[in-house]
């Protein structure tokens, strides 16, 4: 039930109103410029550099790699989100694979999973 609590209030928090960044489906996204990004679609390659505020990713068999993020979700099937930094990350599909090196502001982020075959692991 906890982290049902954490995933819906990650999940409300990047849906709030914001403006609505739309990365290219293969590219690089510069987070300096536009702290906060929604990708939408399948079979997406994104770069994201730089420290983002928010990053919502709905689609599947994306590939991303995302430098710093404060706060980040995935909605989805099959992803690969590889982010160096976070404090918060929440999953919601199936086949996801996420992997972070540290967290952003603390020593881990909070991570918030539901669905099936999702993985979220700490790397070096």
């Amino acid at each position: 039930m906890k982290q049902l609590v954490i995933l819906v209030a990650a999940l409300s928090c990047l849906a709030a109103p914001h403006a609505r960044a739309e990365p290219p489906a293969a590219g690089l996204h510069d987070c300096a410029k536009e702290p906060t990004a929604t990708l939408d679609g399948a079979g997406m390659t994104v770069k994201f550099i730089g420290v983002c505020d928010k990053i919502a990713i709905n689609g599947s068999g994306g590939t991303i790699t995302i430098e710093s993020v404060k706060h980040v979700a995935i909605a989805g099937s099959g992803n690969t989100v590889d982010i160096g930094a976070t404090d918060k990350i929440a999953v919601v599909g199936a086949g996801n694979k996420v992997t972070y090196k540290k967290g952003l502001s603390g020593a881990k982020p909070k991570v918030a999973v539901m669905g099936a075959d999702n993985k979220v692991s700490k790397v070096k």
